[in-house]
């Protein structure tokens, strides 16, 4: 299931609400409109989520089209009930910018299941990480040493 969130990037809160369900394993996929944002060829966009329990997840998102970029939710961040504040950070350049924050409304599921517990995750965070010293004039080995420090 894909749902669609409409974001301005002013760094404000967005009233916009999307829903999931607990543990879901079918993994939904967000797609973040980004107003008045203009892409770049070397932008990378970067969900984080913080859960109730204040874990935060990090997931990079894929362009899709010219101002719109999608994520998969993972399991991991929909493993506590209640509401997620989320926020996209557009990585350009030497700059960031922020979107509005917005809420991942995270349900109890119909049926008791095995539940994952809840922890941070850095997926998105360590790609952009890997791709920006990639970028940089760094030689391999100083990025293989850091890269190791970073994992």
């Amino acid at each position: 299931m894909i749902q669609t969130v409409y974001l301005t990037m002013t760094g404000g809160f967005s009233d916009q609400e999307v829903f999931t369900v607990q543990s879901d394993r079918d993994l939904s996929v967000l797609r973040c409109i980004l107003r008045g944002y203009s892409h770049e060829e070397k932008d990378t966009a970067l969900l984080r989520a913080t859960k109730p329990d204040g874990e935060v997840c990090y997931l990079s998102g894929i362009l899709d089209g010219e101002n719109a970029f999608h994520f998969t939710l993972t399991e991991q961040m929909t493993t506590v009930t209640g509401d997620v504040l989320c926020d996209i950070s557009i990585c350009r350049g030497d700059g960031i910018i922020s979107s509005d924050q917005f809420i991942l409304k995270v349900r109890p599921p119909s049926a008791a299941g095995a539940m994952t517990e809840s922890e941070s995750e850095y997926i998105g965070l360590s790609e952009l990480i890997k791709n920006t010293l990639e970028a940089s004039e760094i030689t391999p080995e100083e990025i293989d040493l850091i890269w190791e420090e970073t994992v």
